[in-house]
């Protein structure tokens, strides 16, 4: 009866251990294999006072992220991790303010009887062409002529 619940107890301790080792070498496949992105921008004209530089910095799928911007001898930076903001100084610089468009018909949907007029102003306005195959376009282009069918005897 003893020896049943310590091999009992030793069961729940094994499991508990291999599901710990098992997060453990998921996070360390995670940190290995998914790449740091980043992008730099820079433009040196000559004096150190005219550079301007830009670096985006992104790790797994943006949940992590970070930019330097560094512009007339300034720098400065925002960073995020998850939905927590860190420095947000470029924030209000980039969004611009947008403001709501009131829609011509009071905001009203229109319904499915006018569908088919909106597609034809679409594509009127659009000035839509009809699709053309690949040796059309060739054709079209130049750089393919079309093959003259010729009976062949044997």
């Amino acid at each position: 009866m003893i020896l049943h619940i310590i091999g009992l107890i030793l069961k729940i301790i094994g499991i508990i251990l291999l599901v710990i080792l098992g997060i453990l070498l998921l996070v360390i496949g995670v940190l290995l294999f998914v790449p740091l992105r980043y992008e730099l921008r820079a433009e040196f004209p000559g004096k150190l006072e005219d550079a301007e530089g830009n670096l985006k910095i992104s790790w797994l799928l943006h949940l992590i992220a970070g930019r330097v911007e560094y512009r007339n001898g300034d720098v400065k930076w925002q960073g995020r991790i998850a939905c927590k903001k860190l420095g947000d100084v470029l924030e209000a610089e980039d969004k611009p303010v947008r403001k709501k468009e009131k829609k011509p018909d009071g905001g009203k949907k229109a319904g499915a009887e006018n569908a088919s007029e909106r597609t034809a102003e679409r594509n009127d306005a659009a000035d839509v062409k009809k699709p053309q195959t690949l040796p059309e376009k060739r054709a079209e282009s130049g750089t393919y002529a079309k093959p003259e069918h010729t009976d062949v005897k044997d």
